[in-house]
């Protein structure tokens, strides 16, 4: 599923994968929350990001993820700040002390992780990613490591539906995604190849996969930014066999001309797309747009 031709040293199918997924975000956010979608789009995400994922000192992976995650997020929610000032000032006419309160009220809440829309994956990756690190860094054991990684993931949903969105800085959401991340982290050790040789196991599991995930679809729901866990835990199985589906379509479906090219140039810049959704999202009214086109 996960290995696939190269170029650079990326993962072309990957590339592939997160950009479908980006796209199906934005997507969903216009139509509102769609079962088929939410069932996997974050959860893709987090798994790839195991995959991808080092191994490495847990110190260097604080590091690595501070500039790549948190320093996005901080200059993510910058931007939000300018062009809130600039929408308050210059286009509804705001006063200077109305504009003023607006501006203090967006550093509040972007210091305290509040009201930041889809800047939540960020806090969320970054959390999972420095949480499983550190499990695999202390238990060299397979089991002892599968055992904590579970013991997190449920506490997580003990926390997201005892607190809900008052959780401290997403961490809920980022317990529960370090089982994605452990998931993901796995998949790179197992043999591809072999099950690709063989056609018939490999269509097999295939099978049973987009089974699993048609119906997760079809009696639950998972929606990780706002915490919808219906048919918890079948929904976080689902998210996993839909995700293994996606990947296993994109290492083909992205050697289609232009198709191809284009969602692996997206999969590269999922930040900036992720940036600009944000903003868009916050500060246009996307449903009217979309109808206006």
């Amino acid at each position: 599923m996960m290995e696939c031709r190269k170029d650079n040293k990326r993962n072309l199918t990957l590339d592939f994968a997160k950009g479908l997924a980006i796209l199906l975000m934005i997507f969903d956010h216009i139509l509102g929350h769609g079962k088929i979608i939410t069932s996997f789009h974050m959860p893709l995400f987090f798994l790839i990001s195991g995959y991808l994922l080092k191994e490495e000192a847990w110190i260097d992976t604080l590091k690595k993820k501070s500039k790549g995650l948190l320093l996005p997020y901080i200059s993510f929610s910058l931007l939000v700040l300018v062009v809130g000032f600039f929408k308050a000032k210059f286009y509804l006419h705001a006063t200077w002390q109305a504009t003023g309160k607006y501006l203090l009220q967006k550093v509040i809440d972007t210091c305290m992780a509040r009201d930041i829309w889809l800047l939540w994956f960020l806090l969320a990756l970054f959390a999972s990613s420095l949480i499983y690190t550190g499990i695999r860094q202390i238990f060299s054991d397979q089991i002892w490591r599968a055992v904590v990684v579970l013991l997190v993931f449920f506490g997580g949903y003990f926390l997201s539906q005892r607190y809900g969105s008052d959780n401290f800085y997403y961490l809920d959401q980022g317990m529960m995604a370090t089982l994605f991340i452990a998931i993901g982290d796995l998949a790179k050790r197992l043999p591809w190849e072999h099950l690709h040789k063989n056609k018939i196991v490999g269509i097999s599991v295939l099978g049973i996969m987009l089974i699993f995930w048609v119906l997760g679809i079809r009696y639950g729901a998972l929606v990780m930014a706002n915490r919808v866990y219906q048919g918890f835990p079948f929904c976080i199985l689902s998210a996993v066999a839909g995700t293994y589906v996606v990947i296993w379509c994109s290492r083909y479906v992205k050697e289609i001309p232009l198709v191809g090219s284009s969602l692996i140039w997206c999969g590269q810049h999922t930040l900036e797309i992720l940036c600009f959704a944000n903003l868009f999202r916050q500060f246009c009214d996307w449903k009217a747009v979309c109808r206006g086109w």
